[in-house]
Formats: C-alpha cells, structure tokens, sequence
C-alpha cells in the first residue's frame, strides 16, 4: 500500500511538567532541550498532554475570550472544509480576536461566491499560523524505557498545545453546541450522533428560510419594477 506523501505524522505534545494545577504537577515524564529568545539553551521537564486534558482547558476556560475564540477557529476550520456557508458567518465572528484583517471587506459580508472561501482560506491560514508560532519540534528523552531520543512538539503555553491539537485534529469542536471533544475516528464531526442529526435539520430549515426571503425579494422588485414601467407608459 502507498503512502499518501501529505498524510500528517502525529507527535506528541509537550507540556512544561509544572504548569499543570493538579496531582501531576511536576510530574516530568521526560525532558528536552529549549533555546529562550536570547539563544540560550536550558533542559526544560516536560510532560505529554492528553487531548482529553486540553479538551477540558478549552471548554472549561468559559470566561476565557482566548479559549472562546480558539474554539471559533475549530469551527472556521470546519465549516470551509465542509463548505458551509450557514456556519462560517457564526465561526468567523467567534474567531474574530484571533483573524487578521480582511484586506478586501469583511469575509461573509461582502465577500460572495468562491470569494467567501478563498477568505476563509486565508484567515484560517493566517490566524493558525500565529496560534501555533510557539510550538517548537523538540527531541526529548523520556525517563521510562530504553532512554532513546524522541521526536515531539513542545508547547510553552497550554493556548499554544490546544491549537495545535486543533489544527491536527485530535481534538475538535461541535457544530452544533461549540462543546469541544476528542474524535476517535477521522469523519466525525460532532460530540454525539443525536447533534449532527439536529444540526444539519436546522440547516436545512435555515436553507428554506433563506430561498422563501429570496423568492419574496425577487418578486417584490420584479413588481416594483413593472409598477415603474406603467407608471413610464401613462406619463
């Protein structure tokens, strides 16, 4: 069988052992070496994440606008991939901290047609990009085990290990509550099957809504226009 040459090489993730506030704080798994901006190099303890650890930083953190924006940027994402012009209006408002800005109008307002994705596009791109700035690609040696040099991402900040655990999707975010969760399988895309059900009927209800105001506003300016030209012919 062949390897797909752009298939993405999971790492783990790399958190300073002391930054987290329970019982395994402290508790360093392994270590690696960092450079500070200053290009000095010092061993920094380090612990793998568990997405299910940065699942609950992203939606407990409720007060947070960071957390709150981060998971808009979970569901930017989503919603370009799957094409879903009813979501991306929402996704870009809640990632709106985090976005650059537009250099042609406000995406989904004034963007339209494939110009609203090729934005979508670039703002995901841009915005990730800055997310994840942090995360260097480390090889750290772990304290268990044969001792042998490994590869892994380290995140200095826990924003910078949750974006980067959205970007590679091991964690993502429910369309339909925003609740972000742990995807066991590569096509789901919603925390319980009950909420795909119940987001993609509001969708499509939304989808009608939409059509029915459309057809009324092309009749009423079909009608204005009719009116005007009666109006031409009697004067």
């Amino acid at each position: 069988m062949s390897r797909d040459s752009l298939q993405t090489v999971t790492l783990p993730l790399l958190v300073n052992a002391s930054t987290l506030d329970d019982a395994e704080s402290g508790c360093a798994e392994g270590e690696c070496a960092v450079f500070t901006s200053q290009g000095r190099m010092r061993l920094q303890k380090v612990r793998i994440i568990d997405p299910d650890r940065l699942v609950l930083w992203l939606g407990g953190n409720t007060r947070s606008g960071l957390a709150r924006a981060l998971r808009g940027l979970g569901l930017l994402r989503r919603a370009y991939e799957a094409r879903d012009a009813w979501a991306l209006r929402g996704a870009v408002e809640q990632a709106r901290p985090l976005l650059p800005k537009p250099q042609f109008g406000k995406v989904t307002e004034d963007w339209t047609g494939v110009k609203i994705w090729a934005g979508a596009q670039w703002l995901y791109s841009e915005a990730m990009s800055h997310a994840i700035k942090n995360a260097r690609w480390v090889a750290w040696w772990p304290f268990s085990g044969e001792h042998e040099a490994l590869p892994g991402l380290y995140c200095p900040e826990m924003s910078t290990a949750v974006a980067t655990a959205l970007f590679i999707k091991s964690v993502r975010v429910c369309p339909q509550c925003g609740v972000p969760f742990v995807s066991k399988q590569d096509n789901v895309e919603y925390c319980k099957p009950a909420h795909g059900v119940a987001y993609r009927t509001a969708r499509s209800r939304e989808k009608k809504r939409s059509e029915l105001e459309a057809s009324k506003q092309s009749k009423k300016s079909a009608a204005e226009k009719r009116k005007k030209k009666r109006s031409f012919s009697i004067a």
